[in-house]
């Protein structure tokens, strides 16, 4: 998500894509995809991460964390 959002040049369009994805499941969209992961146990994801550096060479967790919750801030539904 981190790579990709960026290149996101509709965001009216992603953010369909994020509701029908949730319609497919059946499952209701959090009010605040920032507030959930905020919420999120990092302890395993942290531990996991070494496997990723060593696949990929890209930055650290905590860069990376930092980066997704600033995308999820901007996926912010306005209503």
């Amino acid at each position: 998500m981190v790579d990709i959002f960026d290149r996101c040049k509709d965001r009216k369009l992603l953010h369909k894509a994020i509701q029908k994805t949730f319609e497919n499941r059946g499952t209701t969209i959090p009010e605040s995809f920032f507030e959930v992961a905020q919420k999120f146990n990092l302890k395993i994801l942290k531990g996991a991460w070494g496997s990723v550096e060593l696949s990929t060479k890209v930055e650290s967790f905590n860069s990376i964390w930092n980066k997704f919750l600033d995308v999820l801030s901007a996926l912010e539904y306005k209503k």
